[in-house]
């Protein structure tokens, strides 16, 4: 959940930058960026919102999906609290066969590399999070050596390297208009494991901006991963 308002929230990570045409100062918009943050955290606390998470894994040349639909609320304490609105799943009927040690060791080397896989998603969104959730220092270093480029349809690439991590990559685009983002893509490792991010922004009418789409691929581990959120409506 947490994990969910912050992506939210860093949306706003380069709405404030100023003019193309002359390097902008890392330091005003780094603070830009914190204060932007802040504010578009207030109004999303008016909201609520629906969010889809699919989940695509490949094992043993088998592919799984599952798929979630959740009522997004903020509390009193901007903490966002969700609400399954998928159809719970039916439980399984207990078995009446009695397992032999074979069966029961085979049952434990399943309980535990499902385990480990807890482990590693886990891990995977602690890193995806670092990544949506910059702090104002990493914007600071980030503005300070990024490359801005002018692109099609009034659009702006701002791109570095090393922001987080040796070797690793991010791009934004941006409204070179109205300094609004309009998506955020990142490529970095975790473990020996490549990790590619994006993230496409929208705004509700009059409203916060917030993840529309955001989509993660590990391509080692067959694994990808998108959030979806919509119908965002202020109570």
């Amino acid at each position: 959940m947490r994990k969910l308002k912050m992506i939210t929230i860093s949306i706003l990570t380069l709405s404030a930058t100023v003019a193309f045409a002359q390097r902008p100062d890392p330091a005003q918009l780094a603070l830009q960026y914190s204060q932007a943050a802040k504010q578009n955290a207030a109004m999303l606390a008016q909201y609520s919102w629906k969010m889809r998470t699919e989940v695509n894994i490949t094992v043993r040349g088998e592919a799984k999906q599952v798929v979630k639909l959740y009522e997004i609320r903020v509390d009193l304490d901007g903490r966002p609290q969700k609400t399954e609105l998928t159809a719970p799943r039916a439980p399984a009927e207990p078995s009446k066969r009695s397992f032999g040690i074979r069966t029961r060791i085979k049952n434990a080397k399943k309980q535990e590399k499902v385990a480990e896989y807890k482990r590693w998603a886990g891990e995977l969104s602690e890193l995806v999070e670092s990544y949506t959730t910059p702090s104002a220092g990493t914007m600071f270093d980030f503005y300070a050596k990024a490359t801005y480029t002018p692109v099609e349809n009034g659009l702006v690439e701002v791109k570095g390297r090393d922001f987080l991590q040796p070797g690793d990559s991010v791009t934004f685009v941006i409204d070179a208009a109205t300094k609004a983002p309009r998506s955020f893509a990142f490529k970095t490792r975790l473990s020996q494991d490549t990790v590619q991010g994006n993230v496409e922004y929208g705004q509700a009418p009059a409203g916060p901006r917030y993840a529309e789409r955001t989509t993660v691929n590990v391509p080692a581990k067959s694994v990808t991963a998108k959030v979806e959120t919509y119908d965002y409506r202020n109570s």
